[in-house]
């Protein structure tokens, strides 16, 4: 108890704040309820077609609306209420899952209801991403960005964890409409959390008289273009999101055609993965900011590759958890700091925008995906692992070099 005293205690833990502990509230249910979307909707989708073609389509109706509407989201975070953006955007989301999951539990789901459907929830989400991106640091002080950023990222890392396994669980027991009733229930209070929170989160007024959406999406890609340290930071992430994150999407194909050992040994593998980005995300809150963190964004990311390299070679499933718990660390490393430097250093007035360039990055792994699928099919999974893995880290020494900004990032503890 006397630790969780000090904890609330401490300026510069995030959980000093009562309007974060609500943000942290919301997000932890709403993420909760994405990893039974995503469990409920994949099994809807092969019960309507049987077919693993259309998980793809699926999931790229999902992705692209987020990809393309991702950056002017921004600009619109930038200029209107964030906390509104964000509580409206997950009502709106939890209504689309309350429609689909009736659809679905009275049996008069089509596929084409799915496709409106998760262009729908891509487009939406979008914008929940861009309000959130803005808030968080209204929420908080500036020194405590780096739990912040650590915590939220462990609500996703936790989910990883132990997500699919509850959601799979319930999609067998109650089947997916009434998983997806939940997903719409948790975004739902999602909403009510954040609309509890009680700070101002109007809009920053310094935007030099720009008002059209379109020439804010210009200065704000300016600005990430003109500034190396954001545009060796992005260009990180774009490589570690396109060639080495799409190890997902070839891993249930390594665990039953490489290893065989079957669905279980790719949970296990899963689990191995988010348990090492747990520990990454330990890692940062209990150091805080590192004192070369420039050179160790650098180095994790380097590591992060090699770590999958090796990963791709190995021929027994403990090895294989033992090098994604290590993958999975480094590269929960990379991102916190990554994110901490962009939130601490990012003028407010740019903020949305400059974080909608970065964040558009984490959704290539669906681009990542369709390319490590069609190279896994000409050649084999291990190489394709192991040569993107190599990409990841050759980029990352090739931004030590060319971009020796980002390498000489400072922050104050």
């Amino acid at each position: 108890m006397q630790f969780f005293r000090n904890m609330f205690a401490d300026p510069s833990n995030a959980f000093h704040y009562t309007p974060y502990k609500k943000y942290w509230i919301g997000s932890f249910v709403a993420v909760f309820g994405e990893r039974f979307r995503f469990i409920a909707s994949g099994w809807l989708v092969v019960q309507l077609t049987n077919s693993p073609a259309w998980l793809g389509i699926i999931a790229l109706c999902q992705a692209l609306p987020t990809i393309i509407l991702s950056i002017p989201a921004g600009a619109i975070a930038d200029k209107y209420d964030s906390k509104k953006l964000v509580y409206i955007s997950d009502f709106v989301i939890a209504i689309a899952h309350f429609c689909i999951a009736i659809l679905t539990i009275t049996g008069l789901v089509e596929l084409w209801m799915l496709i409106i459907w998760s262009a729908f929830v891509g487009s939406i989400f979008a914008i929940s991403a861009g309000g959130q991106n803005v808030l968080l640091p209204k929420l908080i002080s500036m020194s405590a960005m780096t739990s912040a950023i650590a915590y939220t990222s462990g609500i996703w890392q936790t989910s990883r964890v132990i997500g699919p396994a509850a959601a799979g669980i319930a999609v067998a027991i109650i089947g997916p409409g009434y998983s997806l009733l939940m997903t719409s229930v948790g975004y739902f209070i999602a909403s009510v959390a954040i609309f509890a929170i009680i700070v101002d989160t109007s809009p920053n007024k310094n935007d030099n008289g720009s008002s059209n959406i379109i020439s804010e999406m210009k200065e704000g890609a300016s600005y990430v273009f003109h500034n190396k340290v954001f545009l060796g930071l992005t260009l990180i992430s774009f490589c570690a999101s396109t060639f080495g994150t799409s190890y997902m999407i070839l891993l249930p194909i390594f665990a039953s055609d490489v290893l065989q050992v079957g669905a279980q040994g790719f949970g296990a593998m899963e689990a191995a993965a988010g348990t090492g980005a747990i520990i990454g995300t330990l890692i940062v809150i209990k150091i805080g900011p590192a004192n070369k963190i420039g050179r160790t964004i650098i180095g994790c990311s380097a590591l992060f590759g090699f770590a999958l390299a090796i990963f791709a070679f190995t021929k027994l499933l403990i090895l294989s958890m033992i090098m994604l718990l290590i993958a999975g660390m480094f590269q929960s490393i990379y991102l916190n700091y990554s994110m901490t430097v962009i939130q601490l250093t990012v003028p407010d007035a740019l903020r949305g925008r400059v974080m909608s360039i970065y964040t558009t990055t984490y959704f290539l792994i669906s681009i990542g995906g369709f390319l490590s699928g069609m190279l896994a099919a000409a050649t084999s999974v291990p190489f394709t692992i192991m040569l993107f893995a190599l990409i990841v880290a050759l980029f990352a020494f090739l931004i030590y070099f060319i971009l020796p900004e980002v390498k000489n990032i400072e922050l104050e503890k």
